[in-house]
């Protein structure tokens, strides 16, 4: 798999995490 679309996946469970959750536990689990 290439790079572009393990970084869309992640991007997209990322939204899906702050939607869930709200940004600012999300920022903490990412960063």
């Amino acid at each position: 798999m290439n790079s572009i679309t393990q970084d869309m996946k992640y991007r997209q469970s990322l939204m899906k995490y702050v939607e869930k959750y709200g940004v600012s536990r999300a920022s903490r689990k990412y960063n």
